[in-house]
């Protein structure tokens, strides 16, 4: 029987917990093959987890199927982590059979066949995209791998009813995570009470903000986040002492309009291209967009592999460059050189970024794509997959049908999507634009 020091003590989720340690917590007991942990996004499903497994010493795995979006890399993911190093390349794993004996040969080498090993699979639901076959072999891998002790759990924001495959499958155990409550909320909230303040200053403002966020939005991680960006401006007038600490009547009046304007602004961390770009460059902020455009939200949407973006801005670059500046613009220059290419940059008006992307080859995207990245990837299929996933999901068009020619692409997305698909990776796309201004 787990002692309770062994518990964690995991705000709002107490109910949750104990059932995570009545199924995993008994040492010599048997665990469940698999479990199955649903609920809104942003209820604490992965917190929750963590919190338990790693209070009960439990080794484990944990996979973001997003990141994991081939069988390969899943399997392959899962086994560094239980091992706690790399796999070699002879324990490679391209289908469920090889990755079983693996785990068995990794079970057998560091004696695990006592030891729970759980494999923690988050956003699922995107496995019933992949072989049809793998999500029913992983829920059964206690079983087809003979190891008593393993245990995948499984974390979605769909219902298992939804989620089930349509040529059926044993129900796993399932935990259900509800929403939180305004209370829950409030107490989640607290613990980033600022040590300059007294809580029930705090606590007062909590209650403002709750009442205007909470018929919009539940995400307890964006609610965290802009309660702390408008605490700040909530606390301005008092240290500019306008208005006293006191006077809840008048600080309402001043956060009223901020708290209504950043509720619509709600998980959006970006602005438009023209103002990130005069940000990268100079370092200042311009007042011109207060709200984003279509394509900035559409790129906020898209949750793109690292290597991918890198590929889309290497697109765009190759649309909008002609072939002739790409010496100038992506191979190191001496020092006299590149002021002239500079000072060129600097008198030239836009013209390309008007006129629409033009066509490229293969060749030349790979060949920017490796310049502007700093790691250096080997070509792969990975790698070459993620352009066609790139032109699946049509922010790339292939031009030309003839298959005996090299392919050929186009960039299909704007300047707008592009300068924030590069603020989440920290690159300055505008130094590698010619026409730019």
């Amino acid at each position: 029987m787990v002692s309770s020091p062994d518990i964690p003590d995991v705000l709002c989720r107490h109910q949750e917990v104990m059932q995570l340690v009545s199924l995993l917590g008994h040492p010599g007991e048997s665990v469940p093959q698999s479990i199955f942990l649903t609920g809104h996004k942003s209820s604490g499903k992965s917190y929750t987890l963590m919190k338990v497994l790693d209070s009960l010493n439990i080794r484990y795995a944990s996979v973001n199927c997003v990141e994991g979006y081939m069988p390969r890399l899943l399997f392959e993911s899962i086994l560094s982590q239980i091992v706690g190093e790399t796999v070699p390349p002879s324990a490679r794993c391209e289908n469920i059979m090889e990755f079983i004996l693996q785990l068995k040969i990794i079970a057998d080498n560091h004696d695990l066949h006592e030891s729970v090993i759980a494999v923690v699979l988050e956003g699922s639901d995107r496995l019933r995209d992949m072989n049809p076959n793998l999500l029913p072999a992983l829920m059964r891998l206690q079983e087809l791998s003979c190891l008593k002790k393993v245990c995948v759990i499984l974390l979605s924001d769909v219902l298992w009813d939804k989620f089930a495959p349509s040529g059926g499958l044993p129900p796993p155990i399932q935990i259900y995570f509800p929403q939180y409550s305004q209370n829950d909320i409030l107490k989640i909230l607290s613990l980033d009470k600022p040590k300059d303040y007294p809580a029930d200053f705090h606590s007062n403002y909590l209650q403002l903000f709750v009442a205007v966020f909470l018929r919009s939005c539940r995400d307890i991680t964006e609610l965290r986040y802009k309660a702390a960006e408008n605490f700040s401006k909530y606390c301005e007038p008092i240290e500019r002492g306008e208005i006293d600490i006191n006077d809840s009547g008048k600080l309402w009046k001043h956060i009223s309009p901020h708290l209504k304007a950043s509720l619509q602004m709600i998980y959006m961390r970006f602005e438009t291209g023209k103002k990130i770009a005069t940000e990268v460059d100079s370092g200042t902020s311009m007042d011109k967009h207060s709200t984003l455009s279509s394509s900035a939200k559409y790129a906020l949407s898209f949750e793109l592999p690292y290597y991918a973006k890198y590929l889309i801005i290497a697109a765009f670059l190759a649309s909008y460059n002609s072939p002739k500046e790409d010496k100038k613009l992506f191979v190191k220059l001496s020092g006299r050189n590149k002021k002239k290419v500079l000072k060129k940059n600097a008198q030239t008006k836009i013209s390309s970024l008007v006129m629409g992307p033009r066509q490229f080859d293969l060749e030349r995207l790979l060949a920017i794509f490796y310049s502007i990245i700093e790691e250096k990837p080997h070509i792969s299929v990975n790698l070459l997959t993620q352009i066609t996933s790139l032109v699946e999901l049509q922010l790339l068009q292939k031009a030309g049908s003839d298959p005996l020619e090299a392919p050929k692409y186009k960039c299909a997305v704007g300047f707008d999507f592009i300068i924030i698909i590069a603020k989440t990776l920290s690159f300055n796309v505008t130094k590698y634009l010619v026409d730019y201004k």
